[in-house]
C-alpha cells in the first residue's frame, strides 16, 4: 500500500464495516489534496457530503467555495454554526 492509496482504502474499509466516520478518513484527505492541487471546485464537491454529516467541517467547505468563487452568498451561513459568538 502506498500513501496515495490510503484515503481510498480507508473509504473502502469504512464502507465495508459500516463506520459512520468513513467519509472523514476517505474523502477528507482527498478534498484537501485536490484543493492544494488547484482544483477548489472539485474539493468543494468532495467536501459537501462531509459538511452535511459533520458540521465542524463546514469551515473547510467554506474555504473551498471561497477559493473556487462559488456559493459566495452561502459562506456566512456555512461557518455560522462553527464560529459561535466570539468570532466576527
Amino acid at each position: 500500500m502506498t500513501p496515495s492509496d490510503s484515503p481510498g482504502r480507508a473509504l473502502h474499509w469504512g464502507e465495508v464495516l459500516g463506520l459512520p466516520d468513513r467519509l472523514i478518513f476517505g474523502q477528507g484527505p482527498i478534498a484537501v489534496v485536490r484543493m492544494y492541487q488547484g482544483h477548489p471546485g472539485e474539493a468543494a464537491d468532495l467536501a459537501r457530503p462531509l459538511a452535511e454529516t459533520f458540521w465542524p467541517l463546514r469551515a473547510m467547505l467554506a474555504w473551498f467555495c471561497a477559493a473556487a468563487k462559488t456559493d459566495l452568498t452561502r459562506l456566512g451561513t456555512l461557518v455560522a454554526d462553527v464560529r459561535g459568538n466570539g468570532l466576527r
